[in-house]
């Protein structure tokens, strides 16, 4: 039995405050059983025909009385996890007292009134009551901004997680090849996501989500882990990789054309900043040289078309499932698909050498974790922390991934490429600035959930 409820405290109807203010009251026209140091939820079970009143004049609602409900235990309970409670208050009528369960250390100072019997007469009263009142509403407050403080924070942790994936799937890659590495990363993220996300009922997501969104999904993951792997060398990985950042600005192209997005005239630099970007990036050390550009795409056609070719799909994907998904989010379902898929391929192929060592072993945990512990991350992060500032922070991937991959891969990088690289940030972020106004005040809740369909930056 926890401490908490052995240290149960009880006071005379007359000496309580308005806790219930917070509550919904409880009042027994019995006294309570004598095992009431059970769990709430059993303690309320046990009480016979219980009354409901209402005391929550901060909805607007007035006082009414429900006798009898149907579902007792579950309207309190529900009343109480709606407000993230942790202390719950028994008030009982007549000369019965009210229990008070002490669970919640932050509210132990404003609950001491209650069970020390501070105050007894009714003026006083009244104004202890105003004053716990407003003792509950900065504590709430100042729980809620720690919360939301600490979502922000896994948010942009998974910002930092898929900056590192380019550097970590490359890694795999070359030990276990490019369509092995990526199966055996796919996996072990699938494993990661069904204990950290689970595995939701998919007979509850909309059908055409589940087709379209998988399809779009897995061959975009597809596109990204080949279009790494089979790069030549370090360098020309993350060269790939910054053509997959294309996706901000073709999403927004494509939710203007297909959703009706609003957006002002900042798209327009924002897109062309962002090619311009790429092709300096393309360039190499000359610059934005078409030639040079040219020359670099023809060394590897396959692995830059599948990169373009992905910043295209996830681009669809984007627009497709912000209005057909329903709020829902199948990246776990999806990442299983993507590795049967790509099992499928390595089986069809005919296998390959796999070399496993330490650091092979090494490099597929952290990319996996990358993958699966990033979208856990970014979903915790965009339904309960700031979006507008995990968003922004997402836009700056493209260098973080730059930065990360040159360190790990020993890829040396130009002036020019990173100048290419800022580029593509500054047309994304003015693709997203192109739209945030009108966005945040018109349709506040799209945000969300376009996010929680697992478009991340």
């Amino acid at each position: 039995m926890p401490a908490a409820r052995r240290r149960l405290e009880t006071v005379v109807p007359d000496d309580k405050a308005a806790l219930s203010w917070w509550f919904r009251e409880i009042r027994y026209p019995r006294q309570l059983p004598r095992d009431y140091t059970r769990s709430p939820d059993e303690t309320i079970a046990r009480c016979r025909q219980p009354e409901y009143r209402e005391a929550a004049p901060a909805r607007g609602r007035r006082h009414g009385e429900l006798r009898r409900p149907d579902g007792p235990r579950r309207q309190f309970l529900e009343y109480s996890a709606e407000f993230d409670l942790k202390r719950i208050v028994l008030e009982c009528g007549g000369k019965n007292p009210a229990l008070v369960l002490p669970d919640a250390p932050d509210l132990d100072a404003v609950a001491q009134p209650i069970v020390d019997g501070a105050f007894r007469s009714m003026a006083g009263t009244a104004r202890r009551r105003r004053v716990i009142r407003n003792r509950i509403g900065m504590l709430k407050q100042a729980a809620s901004m720690k919360r939301k403080n600490k979502a922000t924070l896994i948010g942009l942790g998974a910002v930092l997680l898929w900056a590192s994936v380019v550097a970590l799937v490359r890694g795999v890659s070359e030990s276990l090849g490019a369509t092995g590495g990526a199966a055996m990363i796919y996996t072990v993220a699938s494993v990661l996501l069904l204990f950290s996300i689970g595995f939701p009922d998919l007979s509850r997501f909309p059908k055409n989500y589940l087709l379209w969104g998988g399809l779009l999904f897995v061959s975009y993951e597809l596109c990204l882990s080949l279009s790494i792997g089979y790069a030549s060398n370090g360098r020309q990985a993350i060269e790939v990789a910054m053509v997959n950042y294309l996706w901000p600005s073709l999403t927004l192209i494509a939710a203007i054309a297909f959703n009706q997005q609003r957006a002002n005239l900042l798209v327009v630099p924002g897109v062309l900043l962002s090619m311009l970007g790429i092709c300096r990036v393309l360039g190499g050390d000359q610059g934005l040289d078409p030639a040079g550009m040219l020359r670099n795409v023809a060394d590897n056609p396959l692995s830059y078309g599948l990169a373009f070719v992905g910043a295209l799909i996830w681009a669809g994907y984007c627009t497709v499932t912000a209005r057909i998904a329903d709020g829902k989010n199948g990246v776990t379902p999806f990442f299983m698909l993507v590795a049967a898929v790509l099992w499928i391929k390595f089986a069809i192929e005919g296998g390959g050498g796999m070399t496993f060592s330490l650091h092979a072993v090494g490099y597929l945990v952290l990319a996996a974790s990358a993958l699966g512990f990033g979208y856990a991350a970014w979903n915790t992060g965009i339904m309960h922390g700031n979006v507008t500032v995990i968003v922004g922070a997402s836009y700056f991937t493209p260098v973080l991934a730059a930065a990360v991959a040159a360190t790990l891969l020993h890829a040396p990088l130009s002036a020019e490429f990173w100048q290419g690289a800022s580029m593509v940030c500054g047309g994304s972020i003015l693709c997203w600035l192109a739209t945030r106004s009108r966005r945040d005040k018109a349709r506040p809740v799209r945000i969300v959930n376009e996010a929680d369909g697992s478009c991340h930056g």
